[in-house]
């Protein structure tokens, strides 16, 4: 699949700016602790000391450390070692370390998911068929937390704001997804 290539800088959020440039800090800390050299002396060294470091980290990882060490330079006036940094490739990373959240469950099963309907169904509670309904409805729609406060409904159709659209993630701005079978199925609560 090919992406769309963007410039630098493009697209970023302010808030991603200021974790860049945090994380890029953690980054030329390590690297001094580990090396003995100050950065600001060495910068060039900085992609030596990367490509080093990658055979330990995930692709996600070393690409996040990528971007943050390549703004961080950036901001900080040294375009060619952030030119290095920039033309490494995740070639090297390891692939699979067994301690990051890859391993862990993402969602509750399904099944718990109807037991706990059940329970609300027969809870007494002004919010409780709400609830019901929500979660039924989310066991389809799998939205994410923040794309919940921003859906909103147009006849059968739910409009939802994509989580994921920073930082060239992602597929779009926005999705619509047909409810009109999802409806029918909450009137029984």
């Amino acid at each position: 699949m090919n992406k769309k290539k963007k410039a630098p800088g493009q697209s970023i959020t302010e808030e991603t700016k200021i974790k860049y440039l945090a994380r890029g800090k953690q980054l030329v800390e390590r690297f001094e602790r580990e090396t003995g050299k100050a950065w600001t002396q060495h910068p060039e060294e900085l992609a030596w000391w990367l490509e080093d470091v990658k055979s330990t980290l995930m692709k996600n990882s070393f690409v996040q450390y990528k971007s943050a060490l390549y703004y961080f330079l950036m901001e900080n006036g040294e375009m060619n070692a952030a030119a290095s940094i920039k033309n490494l490739t995740r070639t090297g990373c390891t692939k699979r370390s067994g301690k990051t959240s890859s391993s862990k469950r993402k969602l509750a099963p399904r099944e718990d998911v109807v037991l706990i309907i059940e329970e609300l169904k027969k809870s007494k509670s002004t919010h409780a068929k709400t609830l019901a309904q929500w979660l039924w409805l989310n066991l389809d729609l799998g939205m994410r937390p923040c794309e919940r406060a921003t859906a909103h409904e147009e006849g059968d159709i739910l409009h939802v704001k994509n989580a994921k659209t920073t930082n060239m993630r992602g597929y779009g701005q926005t999705r619509s997804i047909d409810i009109s079978m999802m409806t029918a199925k909450t009137d029984e609560f």
